[in-house]
């Protein structure tokens, strides 16, 4: 038995919101919990990156926090450094 669902659902799976659609590549912004997921990392472990200025953020309203897409990859690229 094959899935049939494997070229369009990575094998990362994704919170509440069910798995991530391979067209994710496509959002510039990020929820930390995506965010979370992407890294294998707890959400609460994300807030405290952007709390302390590690992870820049894009606040959204007076509540809502994004991560940029390509911030995200370069912060990645920094701590393999």
């Amino acid at each position: 038995m094959t899935n049939r669902h494997h070229s369009s659902v990575m094998s990362i799976q994704g919170n509440d919101r069910g798995p991530i659609p391979s067209n994710d590549d496509s959002r510039i912004l990020l929820r930390v919990s995506r965010v979370a997921i992407l890294l294998d990392m707890s959400r609460s472990r994300i807030y405290q990156l952007i709390n302390e200025g590690s992870l820049p953020v894009v606040r959204i309203g007076g509540r809502s926090i994004r991560v940029r897409r390509d911030e995200l990859k370069d912060w990645i690229d920094r701590q393999s450094r």
